[in-house]
């Protein structure tokens, strides 16, 4: 989660680093580029934050829902074989 969150981050410096190439009309090549890589790193961060929230819920409800008792100790059981040639 904590890389989705740094990386909207950067992704949200990204796009304010293309306003100085964009107006009212439109932006210029580096503008369009700079904001492409912004709306790319935003959709990787997006993945990255869901995907970091998704594994904690799983974990948690793992972690809540499983039985609290001692396990059942089972007696070991094997056998030896053993000779002499």
């Amino acid at each position: 989660m904590a890389a989705g969150v740094i990386l909207g981050l950067s992704a949200k410096a990204t796009f304010d680093d293309s306003s100085s190439h964009c107006d009212a009309s439109g932006c210029d090549i580096e503008g369009l580029d700079r904001r492409s890589r912004a709306v790319t790193k935003g959709q990787v961060a997006t993945a990255l934050f869901a995907l970091g929230g998704g594994t904690t819920v799983g974990g948690a409800v793992l972690w809540f829902t499983a039985p609290h008792s001692a396990p059942a100790r089972v007696a070991p059981i094997g056998f030896v074989v053993s000779g002499r040639w």
